[in-house]
């Protein structure tokens, strides 16, 4: 057992939540030795008044999705409408993310659709640009992508800051990111059901969540919750990875 004492435990307890996630406060406690109050207190207290939170990167090739940036610009009597229309067309269409180009009504989101289901979808929105609810747009694939946890070893967890050696920052000899190797067809696992599914979405939205709060939101038996986690979703990788990251 790793005993993580002084000022830098903090640093060292969010290196163990890169590893294996915040929501089981039991197994961070045997590994960092860290009583679990402490760490809750940490987690949910602590990190959020410096501005910090957890999040969890969703493996999308593992559950069959395509990834796909659509740039889409709107005609003008449109566009004072299009981020409500976003926010509504979020839910059914597969849109994770959405954001304007300043100073033009052009708009990026970020999309991830069933990849057996991506040629009607592009049908679709070429469906829109005909009935002149968009102008014009273009698709490019998401070759691969990975969420930068927080760099502990230049950060001040005590004071909320950056304490960086600029002079020696150069010197640094950091490995380059490795993107990952694509996946070929047969080596997908099957197709995630329900409860992988609501699991994953709990935590996209609040990282430390609990199975127990999860199952009970859920109405499902905790145990039934517990086995979905350990055996669908860290087996099959569906995230991807954990980070401590800013809030937002």
């Amino acid at each position: 057992m790793a005993i993580f004492e002084g000022p830098d435990r903090t640093s060292r307890l969010v290196d163990v939540i890169h590893k294996h996630g915040a929501e089981n406060y039991a197994a961070l406690s045997r590994v960092t030795g860290l009583p679990e109050e402490t760490i809750r207190y940490k987690i949910n207290v602590q990190l959020p008044r410096k501005g910090l939170t957890v999040h969890c990167g969703i493996n999308f090739e593992k559950l069959g999705l395509t990834r796909k940036v659509l740039s889409v610009s709107f005609p003008q009597f449109i566009g004072s409408k299009a981020t409500k229309a976003y926010e509504a067309l979020s839910q059914e269409l597969y849109i994770n993310y959405f954001g304007k180009i300043m100073g033009s009504r052009n708009y990026n989101l970020i999309l991830s659709a069933p990849k057996n289901s991506w040629t009607e979808y592009a049908d679709f929105i070429e469906y829109l640009v005909e009935k002149e609810v968009m102008s014009n747009y273009r698709i490019e694939d998401i070759l691969w992508s990975r969420h930068v946890p927080m760099r502990t070893d230049i950060f001040d967890f005590q004071r909320g800051e950056w304490n960086i050696n600029w002079d020696k920052l150069g010197a640094r000899k950091d490995a380059p990111i490795e993107p990952p190797t694509p996946l070929l067809e047969d080596e997908l696992f099957e197709a995630p059901d329900y409860i992988d599914l609501a699991i994953l979405s709990e935590l996209q939205v609040n990282a430390t969540r609990q199975m127990s709060k999860i199952a009970s939101d859920i109405k499902v038996k905790e145990d039934t919750v517990h086995y979905h986690y350990a055996e669908h979703v860290k087996k099959r990788n569906l995230i991807s990875n954990y980070m401590v990251s800013w809030v937002g």
